[in-house]
């Protein structure tokens, strides 16, 4: 009996490696012979006289002709045990990091960017890294699209490595593969699942929901009718929305800034449905989360809220329903930034931009009132909150004190999309 009976060795190119045969048992105990091959070729032969009954074949500095598969056979009179030694200078593969903080990011409302973290398993065993090979493709389906992430230094055990992965849908998931690239060539490839999560803490970066799981992106509710809930904001899959009314990153609606429509029902939404049995007056609320809670802002810092509206109605003239959003400041009253109005029809979105300045952390809240229509929807999508006074004015009404100038650089510090569907009803 010999050890190793096949065994990996990894050694860079110029580096000595030896390589050790031993018999772990034998009887009888004398051995007869040893031989080395390396491709068909003897290396070395000869009586193992060596203690221990050890026999070893030593590469001073290896070339790129020596890597390959070695054998050394030992044999007495009862027969004969092979040690295998396969030589590479593949780099082991990489070890993905799982504890990024906040690895989604969004790019536009219906694509985001994840960010890729690794660590190299044993860089000094291998050729020296020079780059990574990435490879991306959606779960199950498709070609994989590749992309090489250049290095800058020596790779060492620790190091952690970042790569962020851009132009991906959601809320789709995607397999990754990752391989270090070394002068030998391609590494062993370390892979994983990549997933879209509604990113809920608002204190980390960008931000963006899509509803796509059960927390709703830290967002609560309530209304006045919260005993029947015949008025209340409702999450579900997109595919079982009634009448057509799927969101932006879930299905269709229509209009300009539809130009990107989802084919997959895998999307979710979250809106309000009035039935006949509902109540004129209304009012159901929708509270996101406390936002700036570890930022310092002043009393000078204005902030610019943007998002898209739209309208829908059987009836312009009729009063179909008003939707009014408000800026909660913890130790002051609430202050209204921006209403919709009660009667008019547009099937277009309408973006909305309202500049104003918060007094520390703060939360927003959107309040739906119904009408006495027949019939009607409001529409809100891809909320924006920006450093900085807003570039264009908003459409409808905005109070004096949201009112400003709408200039001045500005740099994003979280994007929130927000799907809320509102459903008016007579009794």
């Amino acid at each position: 009996m010999v050890e190793p009976e096949f065994t990996t060795v990894r050694r860079g190119a110029g580096r000595s490696v030896m390589m050790e045969c031993r018999v772990l048992q034998a009887n009888p105990s004398r051995i007869l012979t040893f031989e080395w091959h390396f491709r068909g070729k003897v290396l070395s032969a000869g009586r193992l006289d060596s203690p221990g009954y050890v026999s070893s074949h030593r590469l001073p500095a290896v070339a790129a002709d020596d890597y390959g598969q070695y054998t050394c056979t030992l044999q007495n009179e009862a027969g004969a045990g092979t040690c295998v030694f396969h030589l590479t200078g593949r780099a082991l593969p990489p070890e993905f990091y799982f504890d990024t903080p906040s690895p989604v990011r969004v790019q536009r409302p219906w694509l985001y960017s994840y960010l890729l973290q690794w660590t190299q398993s044993s860089p000094e065993a291998a050729d020296i890294i020079t780059a990574y090979h990435l490879e991306v493709r959606q779960v199950d389906e498709g070609a994989w699209h590749s992309a090489t992430v250049p290095l800058s230094g020596v790779v060492r055990s620790g190091d952690l490595f970042s790569h962020s992965i851009s132009e991906l849908i959601v809320p789709l998931a995607y397999d990754i593969r990752l391989s270090a690239l070394t002068r030998f060539g391609l590494g062993e490839t370390a892979t994983r699942h990549i997933y879209y999560t509604d990113v809920i803490n608002p204190q980390q970066g960008d931000i963006f929901c899509g509803f796509e799981d059960n927390k709703m992106c830290g967002f609560t509710q309530y209304s006045t009718r919260n005993t029947t809930m015949n008025f209340s904001w409702v999450q579900l899959p997109a595919a079982q929305t009634n009448k057509g009314a799927h969101s932006h990153n879930s299905g269709l609606m229509g209009g300009e800034k539809e130009q990107f429509l989802w084919s997959h029902p895998r999307g979710q939404a979250v809106f309000i449905e009035a039935t006949g049995k509902g109540h004129p007056w209304e009012r159901a609320w929708l509270i996101s989360p406390v936002y700036n809670s570890t930022r310092h802002v002043s009393h000078t810092s204005t902030l610019c809220l943007s998002f898209f509206f739209q309208r829908q109605s059987k009836n312009p003239a009729v009063p179909v329903g008003v939707l009014r959003l408000r800026v909660r400041s913890l130790s002051r009253r609430d202050v209204l930034l921006w209403s919709s109005g009660l009667r008019g029809e547009d099937r277009h979105w309408q973006p909305i931009s309202v500049s104003f300045t918060p007094h520390g952390p703060f939360r927003l809240v959107f309040e739906a009132v119904r009408g006495s229509g027949t019939y009607g929807r409001l529409l809100v999508d891809d909320i924006s909150i920006m450093e900085g006074f807003c570039h264009h004015a908003a459409s409808g009404t905005v109070t004096s004190t949201a009112r400003s100038r709408m200039a001045a650089t500005r740099s994003r510090i979280t994007i929130l999309l927000l799907v809320l569907i509102v459903s008016f009803t007579q009794r």
